[in-house]
C-alpha cells in the first residue's frame, strides 16, 4: 500500500482491526494521514492501538463535551467510570423517543399499543437528544443529523478544527 505514496489512508472497519492496523501503520508511515467512520469513536480503540490511535479523524453525530450532552455525560460518567460513546448516547436517544410516545399516549388516555407507539414516533415533532435534534422521517430512520468530526488526540477525543 505504502508503495503507491498514498496522500492518506480511509478506515472502514472496527476498532478491534483497525486498532491493529494502525499499530502496522505507524510502524511503516508514522507521519501518515488517515480518516476513519464513526465505527472508532470508541475509547476501546484508543486503548487497543495506544500512541498508533493519535491524529486519526473521524466524523461524529455524538459529542460528549457538546453542550446538550453535559448532563447526560455527567450522569453516564458517574454511573459507569467511564465516558460514553456514542453507542450510548444513540440508546439513550432511542429510548428518549420510545417513552416520549409512550408519555403521549398516556397524556392522551389512549392505550399503550405497539402500533400507538409507532404513529405516536412517526407524528412527534423533533425532540432534542444527546445526540441532536431526531426526527422520524417515515424510512426508518432519523433525519439528517449534524456530523462533527473528531481527532484522536494525546489518548482522548477532541473536536477536531
Amino acid at each position: 500500500m505504502l508503495a503507491a505514496e498514498p496522500d492518506g489512508v480511509f478506515l472502514v472497519s472496527h476498532y478491534a482491526e483497525s486498532a491493529l492496523f494502525m499499530q502496522q501503520l505507524r510502524q511503516a508511515d508514522p507521519e501518515l494521514k488517515v480518516a476513519a467512520t464513526d465505527t472508532l469513536n470508541d475509547p476501546k480503540f484508543i486503548e487497543l492501538a495506544g500512541g498508533a490511535a493519535e491524529g486519526v479523524v473521524m466524523p461524529t453525530p455524538f459529542l460528549a463535551s457538546a453542550p446538550a450532552a453535559q448532563d447526560f455525560t455527567a450522569a453516564y460518567s458517574a454511573a459507569f467510570d467511564k465516558e460514553p460513546n456514542y453507542y450510548s448516547a444513540f440508546t439513550w436517544d432511542a429510548m428518549l423517543i420510545v417513552t416520549s410516545a409512550m408519555d403521549a399516549l398516556l397524556e392522551a388516555g389512549e392505550p399503550l399499543t405497539r402500533q400507538g407507539i409507532r404513529d405516536r414516533i412517526a407524528d412527534a415533532p423533533p425532540i432534542n437528544g444527546v445526540s441532536g435534534a431526531l426526527k422520524y422521517e417515515g424510512s426508518g430512520d432519523l433525519g439528517p443529523r449534524e456530523i462533527n468530526y473528531i481527532v484522536v488526540r494525546d489518548g482522548g477525543y477532541v473536536p477536531f478544527d
